[in-house]
C-alpha cells in the first residue's frame, strides 16, 4: 500500500462531508476511523466538529476523541523533546483499536492550562458499536500504527502568519507573557511545526481552511 498519492483538497467541511458520502466511505454497519491531523492551532477540533454534526444530522453514529488527552505532564517530559514523545503514543493506538472493535474505554484527562495529565482514567466511558470514531490531534497522522486502521485520514492546512496568531491568542489566553510566549512558539517551530507539516504526506484529504479560522 502506498502512503503517498495525491491527496484531494477541499476548503471546508461541507464540500469533504458531500465527497465523504458520494464515495460510500463510511459503512454505518461496523465502526471506521477518521483521523484528523495538522499543526497546532490549525483548526483540527473545529473540522471534527463540523463533520460529527453533519455526520449526526445524516444519521451516523460518531464520536470525537481529542488526542490531547494522552499529552504527558509537562514535568515528566525530557528536556528537548520531540512532539512525537510528548504523546503516549502506544496508548493512543491501543485505545482506538479496543473502540474500533466495540470495547469501552476510558481516557485519561489532560488540563491544557496548566499542563498536566489530572486524571489517567477519565469518569467518562467511551464506546461506539456501529460509525465513525473521529480522532484529532497533532500525531494523528504521525503515527504508523493508526493511519493503518482508518479509513480517512484528513490533513488541515492553514497559513503560517494565522496559525502563530492563534497560538499567540492561545497563549495569552493561559496567562504567558510575551516573551515566554514567543520562545514557545520559536521552539515549536524548529521541531515540531516541520515534523507535522510533513504528516500531510500520509493524508489522503486536506482542507484549507484559510480565513474561516478567524470566525
Amino acid at each position: 500500500m502506498s502512503y503517498y498519492n495525491k491527496p484531494i483538497t477541499f476548503s471546508g467541511v461541507q464540500a469533504l462531508y458531500k465527497h465523504i458520502s458520494r464515495a460510500e466511505l463510511i459503512d454505518d454497519t461496523e465502526t471506521s476511523l477518521l483521523l484528523i491531523g495538522g499543526c497546532s492551532r490549525s483548526g483540527k477540533s473545529s473540522i471534527a466538529g463540523g463533520l460529527s454534526y453533519l455526520f449526526s444530522v445524516n444519521g451516523i453514529n460518531n464520536l470525537v476523541i481529542s488526542l490531547d488527552n494522552w499529552l504527558v505532564s509537562v514535568e515528566k517530559r525530557k528536556i528537548d523533546s520531540r512532539v512525537i514523545d510528548r504523546y503516549n503514543c502506544n496508548s493512543i493506538v491501543d485505545a482506538l483499536r479496543s473502540m474500533l472493535k466495540g470495547d469501552t474505554i476510558y481516557p485519561p484527562i489532560y488540563d491544557v492550562h496548566s499542563r498536566q495529565r489530572i486524571a489517567e482514567r477519565g469518569n467518562t466511558p467511551l464506546e461506539i458499536k456501529s460509525g465513525v470514531v473521529i480522532a484529532e490531534g497533532v500525531v494523528a497522522l504521525a503515527l504508523k500504527d493508526l493511519f493503518d486502521l482508518a479509513a480517512i485520514k484528513i490533513y488541515v492546512k492553514i497559513d503560517d502568519d494565522l496559525r502563530q496568531k492563534r497560538l499567540e491568542l492561545f497563549y495569552k489566553e493561559k496567562g504567558l507573557n510575551t516573551d515566554k510566549i514567543q520562545r514557545v512558539i520559536s521552539e515549536r517551530e524548529k521541531e515540531e511545526v516541520p515534523f507535522i507539516k510533513n504528516t500531510i504526506k500520509y493524508a489522503n484529504y486536506i482542507i484549507e481552511n484559510g480565513q474561516s479560522l478567524l470566525n
